[in-house]
């Protein structure tokens, strides 16, 4: 009987290994995809910092800029480690940006500042969690008028 209980104790102890090195090579795993995920990220930071460094006066080039904002306002960031204190997402100030440039009223405000946008989101793409660069983001954005007006029919 003990010789059945040692060769248990030993089979329970050889799956308690193996199933904690199962473990810490899935969160090896886990951790490489995060990291993954967050490179994404910041490159889609870095691409909108490189739209806004083109001359926006040329409407094909204002165009791709706010597709190039609004592709970086569908990643979902809660696949993706940084957070804010604000309350507010990336992903929200980023919708709200990409609906401000669809305003024609916004678009010379927009270029006006194009250089510093362009200076924000680079230093964005290297470091998303400073909270300085998410505040002044967020204040642009805040600064622009979102209100769409309504569509009328003329006949």
């Amino acid at each position: 009987m003990s010789k059945v209980l040692s060769v248990v104790t030993v089979l329970a102890l050889a799956s308690t290994l193996y199933l904690l090195y199962l473990k810490d090579k899935s969160d090896d795993r886990r951790h490489s995809l995060q990291e993954q995920i967050n490179q994404v990220f910041q490159g889609q930071f870095y691409q909108v910092g490189e739209c806004f460094g083109v001359n926006l006066d040329d409407d094909a080039a204002y165009t791709r800029c706010m597709a190039t904002v609004n592709a970086v306002s569908v990643i979902p960031e809660s696949i993706t480690t940084f957070k804010n204190n604000e309350g507010v997402s990336y992903g929200l100030i980023m919708s709200n940006l990409y609906i401000a440039m669809t305003i024609s009223k916004n678009k010379p405000l927009i270029i006006d500042h194009q250089k510093q946008m362009y200076d924000l989101f680079l230093r964005l793409s290297g470091n998303p969690e400073d909270p300085d660069l998410f505040k002044q983001l967020k204040d642009f954005v805040g600064s622009l008028d979102k209100t769409v007006s309504p569509i009328t029919n003329h006949k």
